[in-house]
């Protein structure tokens, strides 16, 4: 079947100047997340990918080179090895540096205490969190706003609240009552549709908003792969089983996953199921080639009716048959 994504990328608007930034990545030796790393950036001449055999050569190469990157992945499940480096690393690049954990297939489902890192990269299947942690080149990591019903869980007591911005460990919530600062919470994240995800954090700031309403961020300490993948997907999109209509949010780039999504899609009994683009901050480049594979990869029978249609989308949606695939377009999103 043709691969329409040179010509969905040749629409697409230019890449934004942030991506041709100098930097350096050091990784540890790991040949898919290397080879991601390599395919993800060789068009990038300013970019330059390090690989270093063993932890103690990364720690040393950290020194050496001032990475603005650095992935560690420990082969076996060592936590006070891991723990080592990471304090190590710490210790020689201070802030300058963001440190992502590698983890392999047979961990992505363990929690990890993530409390010295800056996010968990799955080194067997690295590429969407490679697009959302490094977040094209930029030196501070990706967080936007959200709407995500939570709940704040201490013990046997539970305090509604919402997550009204989100990053890679770290979440800003509005809360009935704002919780200590430095207190430990278990944080659940939920749409209505029964997808839910839990993490362990603790306050680093709180305050009130209005009245007893208080705003708290949270620095996540405990969390998983597949954990913080689907903090992700609840930020993406949430169901209405009923119509049936998904509501899409945020922008739409390179780190948009719809595999969730796809699945959700095969178990619907509807022949057409709804998208909302009303949520939809922007689209990229990159973002019109998650689309065109998300309805290359739809389930057979299945028809797409999109509604809000930003117009720039629209008439990308014209121009290329890929990205009308199974669609109508029902009504368009007016500036």
């Amino acid at each position: 079947m043709h691969d329409h994504s040179a010509e969905i990328a040749a629409l697409a608007p230019p890449e934004d100047p942030v991506a041709e930034l100098p930097m350096s990545i050091l990784t540890s030796d790991c040949p898919s997340l290397v080879a991601a790393l390599r395919l993800r950036f060789q068009r990038w001449t300013t970019t330059q990918v390090r690989v270093a055999s063993t932890a103690r050569d990364l720690v040393e190469a950290a020194a050496e080179h001032r990475p603005a990157v650095v992935i560690l992945a420990v082969p076996d499940r060592d936590a006070a090895a891991e723990h080592g480096v990471i304090s190590a690393l710490r210790r020689t690049l201070a802030r300058r540096a963001r440190i992502f954990l590698g983890v392999p297939r047979a961990r992505i489902g363990l929690l990890h205490r993530i409390s010295a890192v800056d996010g968990l990269v799955a080194v067997d299947d690295p590429e969407h969190d490679l697009a959302y942690l490094i977040d094209r080149g930029a030196t501070e990591p990706p967080a936007g706003p959200t709407a995500i019903p939570a709940l704040l869980v201490d013990g046997a007591a539970s305090t509604r609240a919402l997550c009204t911005r989100l990053g890679p460990t770290a979440a800003q919530l509005l809360v009935a009552s704002a919780p200590a600062l430095h207190a430990n919470r278990e944080v659940v994240l939920y749409r209505s549709d029964g997808r839910r995800a839990t993490v362990q954090a603790k306050v680093t700031s709180a305050d009130v908003v209005e009245g007893e309403c208080g705003r708290a961020t949270l620095r996540f300490t405990a969390a998983s792969v597949e954990g913080l993948r689907l903090i992700r997907d609840l930020a993406l999109w949430q169901l209405e089983q009923a119509a049936p209509v998904v509501h899409l949010h945020g922008p739409l780039c390179d780190a948009t996953d719809f595999r969730c999504l796809l699945r959700a899609l095969a178990r619907q009994d509807s022949a057409t199921v709804t998208l909302d683009f009303a949520g939809v901050t922007g689209i990229d480049a990159r973002g019109l080639v998650r689309w065109a594979q998300l309805l290359h990869e739809m389930p057979p029978g299945l028809s797409l009716r999109l509604q809000r249609l930003p117009p720039a989308v629209a008439g990308r949606v014209a121009q290329v048959p890929a990205m009308a695939r199974r669609c109508v377009v029902a009504s368009l999103r007016l500036p």
